[in-house]
């Protein structure tokens, strides 16, 4: 009866993490659709090249900037808003960041040599000069909005010349969001995110148990405890018995992402899935 109970509910928690895993990949789909609709403007071209001019040549507090201001910022904020971003970047090709929306700490630094040269955001940058496409950065802490944060960065182009990035900052609570839904996990069940850091895994998303997690709860690589998570963020997938991070025995699926590089697990406690 226990292994009829066991591959049924693994069944389920499989067909779970396809669903959340599909659901996670369409998201980060969208965004590119999105990210390349904005690109492809040629206000953005010209938004660029205005603003990069007028940083350079007069400063960013200079009647030249606020004019540039003026005839772009609320069509760059249209963008942001529809499309759901945290804030918006236009980035030249020297890496440094000629507007945002925000105007947060990271405004007019660059990139390479700047005080945010070790973050994602830079270290996406670099890909993305280096291979001209998209690039969508790890999720980290970004220390400008005190939080996590990922970046997704598109080339501009005016013609056929590579002219800057446009790079939207984007909103993975939404993501989030869709890890909520508990109708199919009884009252012990849930799905959560990881992703490795270093020898360490990170708990990116808020846990049922624990909504705080977010960044705040890790387990080291090797643990005995969280085995699922420590496999998913480390590019294996399987299901089985195991123990999950509150030292509790779990039936779980897990599975690895490639974009983003992200581990998934879909659980619930054992002696709620054995219980009569």
């Amino acid at each position: 009866m226990q292994n009829v109970l066991e591959t049924n509910e693994l069944k389920n928690f499989f067909l779970i993490a396809e669903s959340k895993t599909n659901q996670i990949s369409n998201y980060f789909e969208e965004q590119k659709k999105d990210i390349n609709v904005v690109a492809n403007s040629s206000i953005i071209s010209d938004a660029l090249f205005a603003y990069e001019n007028a940083l350079k040549n007069f400063g960013s507090n200079s009647e030249e900037y606020s004019k540039v201001e003026s005839k772009f910022k609320n069509i760059l904020s249209f963008y942001a808003a529809e499309f759901s971003y945290y804030d918006l970047f236009l980035i030249n090709l020297q890496g440094d960041i000629v507007f945002t929306i925000k105007h947060e700490d990271d405004f007019n630094t660059n990139l390479i040599t700047g005080a945010y040269r070790d973050t994602e955001l830079a270290r996406a940058f670099q890909q993305a000069i280096e291979k001209k496409e998209f690039i969508l950065s790890d999720y980290k802490y970004y220390s400008p909005t005190d939080e996590p944060a990922s970046f997704l960065l598109c080339p501009v182009y005016r013609g056929n010349q590579l002219v800057g990035f446009v790079a939207a900052q984007l909103k993975i609570t939404d993501v989030f969001e869709l890890l909520r839904d508990y109708a199919e996990l009884g009252e012990t069940g849930e799905v959560l995110i990881g992703q490795k850091i270093g020898d360490e895994i990170v708990f990116i998303s808020p846990l049922r148990f624990d909504p705080g997690a977010s960044f705040n709860r890790k387990v080291s690589i090797g643990s005995e405890y969280a085995i699922p998570i420590q496999e998913a963020s480390m590019g294996k997938d399987g299901s089985g018995l195991s123990i999950d991070y509150r030292g509790v025995p779990i039936i779980a699926v897990w599975k690895h992402m490639l974009e983003p590089d992200w581990g998934i697990v879909v659980k619930a406690d054992k002696a709620e899935v054995f219980s009569p």
